[in-house]
């Protein structure tokens, strides 16, 4: 019966988000598009439907299509236009989010979590709202997508093609392991170009591995008086490209069930869920991102 409803439901949703797809949809709509799909890929979690999941894929792969080519026909324009014409980048996020807290004296702790989808996101929120007010906004990836240089754009600010003219001994130096060496130093000199003077620096804190994020709760429990402190975590990307040489992940996360699935379940159990229910106590905002889907 619940599987019966849904289906009806969803039927009737995407009857109403592809009536107008071909017709001249501008960024916003992209967003609702791509967030009332991401909703239904929770929802369909634990359903045991196969017909209804595919039906959904094939709606999505559909929808994907047609967003490639809308990005085709638009990306460059938003490049060449000012911020007001286009939607949030990759580039805005600290300018938008991040630094009009600063300005105002608010201690903030900026958490990016590399590669995560916004669907894997929808399932953390409910894990995180029991403990703090959420807001939710949405913006584009700069092209390529890719960590290299989305990553590099938030914490610069800066297309790669800045980074390249203006920075090109943090930008130039590509080696294994290296292309993303110098996030702090790119986020330092991008407070520097928007005249922000915070009383202590930035705190960096990347997570590679296991052992450094077991430091995380220790280390956080002295946030409380520094201004602005930056979490970046690499495990979903990580996880994504070790799945294809681990059998058992491999079989755990052989569609986005599983892989939300695993997310939860490693989020729960996480060095980084414990440092932010410490952090609760603390007068700061905390902002979360990602990179890249």
């Amino acid at each position: 019966i619940i599987s019966v409803k849904l289906a009806e439901e969803y039927t009737k949703a995407m009857q109403e988000l592809s009536k107008d797809r071909l017709i001249g949809i501008n960024w916003n709509e992209w967003i609702e598009i791509h967030r009332k799909l991401s909703k239904w890929d929770n929802i369909f979690q634990d359903l045991n439907d196969k017909n209804i999941k595919k039906t959904h894929l094939d709606t999505r792969k559909s929808f994907n299509v047609q967003f490639c080519k809308y990005i085709e026909n638009n990306y460059i324009k938003w490049v060449s236009n000012e911020e007001d014409e286009r939607p949030t980048l990759s580039i805005d996020i600290m300018k938008k989010y991040v630094f009009p807290l600063l300005k105002k004296g608010k201690k903030v702790v900026f958490i990016l979590l590399d590669c995560m989808r916004l669907d894997q996101w929808n399932a953390l929120e409910k894990l995180i709202q029991s403990y703090y007010r959420i807001e939710n906004h949405h913006y584009f990836s700069i092209l390529p997508t890719a960590t290299p240089y989305s990553r590099n754009a938030i914490f610069s600010g800066l297309f790669p093609s800045d980074m390249a003219r203006f920075y090109p001994e943090y930008w130039g130096q590509w080696g294994e392991g290296s292309q993303n060496r110098y996030e702090k130093e790119l986020l330092i000199e991008l407070l520097k170009r928007e005249g922000i003077r915070l009383a202590r620096p930035p705190q960096f804190f990347k997570i590679l591995n296991l052992s450094e994020s077991a430091r995380l709760p220790s280390i956080t429990k002295s946030w409380y008086k520094i201004p602005f402190a930056v979490i970046v975590v690499n495990f979903i990307d990580i996880l994504l490209h070790t799945r294809s040489e681990l059998d058992v992940l491999k079989e755990m996360m052989y569609d986005y069930d599983g892989l939300r699935a695993l997310t939860v379940a490693w989020f729960l159990k996480s060095f980084l869920f414990e440092a932010m229910r410490i952090m609760v106590g603390y007068d700061i905002t905390i902002v979360i991102t990602s990179d890249h889907g």
